[in-house]
């Protein structure tokens, strides 16, 4: 699909579900987006939008899953202030769509029922608030690839209950995961910039504190690992979507292209959305890549939980 979004929503229509993800739709999001007062999942991820996140957006109050990842033509700014009165939000994506300045722990404490927070491959700055602590429900956290984050993580969210997935890596974060590291249940992806010695030696005692200090981490990069990997066939200059990342000098040995359906069958094929729920009936996307993957009507999940969309 190609051309631009509406200039003019209606008021107050029924539409609840609206996926656009993956066209070539330029052009701004007009500000009576605010009319969708009934929707719950809009998706326009991998687009070609530009212009600003309309504030008009905060009067979509119903919705759960946001998803505006892969616009980076998007108008450099902060994290909406909007947000903060989606409270039902469950997914957020903002991923590359050129968000800068700090991350506002005020405006995301808001979100209680967050489960996925993904601010991945930004320009945010300052330190992690400890507000993300608050988000006991979050399961999904990335917010790596924004160089600039800074400070160490914080201990409350290295404590969050449900965390499984924690992507930290590529930024300038510093210190230690000790306490997600102790746990009991802890995260099962995690990726950060190991700290390595002068050896190769990945955690390891070293004289070098540029990194994070993490026994438990399954993905590991490190600006210094690329010289003592560059002959090893696993590594690899290819982000998790599959995007090069030659400009950054730690993309070529971080393994951060993980297959995240070994942590929750919601997720599949880095983020590929393979299932659809609507009033109970489950929509099967078609695996033929030739069909564009459109839904076809398949068997219900069994256990009633709503099946995320697409983090793309």
């Amino acid at each position: 699909i190609e051309g631009r979004l509406p200039l003019d929503y209606p008021k107050e229509s029924p539409l609840k579900y609206l996926a656009l993800q993956s066209n070539s739709i330029g052009g701004s999001i007009h500000s009576s987006i605010g009319n969708m007062v009934n929707l719950t999942h809009l998706d326009l991820t991998d687009n070609a939008l530009t212009g600003r996140m309309p504030a008009h957006m905060g009067y979509l109050t119903n919705m759960k899953y946001l998803f505006l990842s892969r616009n980076k033509n998007f108008r450099a700014g902060g994290i909406p202030q909007f947000l903060e009165k989606m409270t039902e939000l469950k997914d957020l994506s903002l991923m590359s769509t050129n968000r800068v300045g700090a991350i506002p722990g005020d405006i995301l404490q808001q979100l209680s029922n967050l489960l996925l927070l993904d601010l991945d491959d930004n320009d945010l700055t300052g330190e992690i608030p400890d507000e993300l602590g608050d988000l006991t429900n979050l399961s999904y956290l990335m917010i790596n690839r924004n160089q600039e984050l800074t400070g160490t993580v914080p201990t409350s969210l290295q404590q969050l209950p449900r965390l499984d997935i924690l992507m930290i890596d590529r930024t300038s974060l510093k210190g230690n995961l000790d306490s997600i590291c102790s746990r009991i249940h802890r995260a099962e992806i995690i990726g950060a910039d190991c700290i390595i010695n002068d050896e190769g030696d990945v955690n390891a005692t070293s004289d070098n504190d540029d990194g994070i200090q993490c026994t438990c981490c399954n993905i590991c990069c490190s600006a210094t690992n690329v010289d003592s990997h560059n002959d090893n066939d696993d590594f690899d200059n290819t982000d998790l979507f599959g995007d090069s990342n030659e400009d950054d000098n730690r993309g070529e040995q971080c393994q951060d292209k993980v297959f995240f359906g070994q942590v929750d069958p919601i997720w599949e094929n880095s983020y590929k959305r393979k299932q659809y729920q609507f009033d109970g009936q489950v929509f099967q996307a078609d695996d033929d890549d030739n069909n564009n993957n459109k839904p076809t009507l398949g068997a219900s999940s069994g256990n009633g939980t709503t099946l995320m969309g697409n983090n793309n």
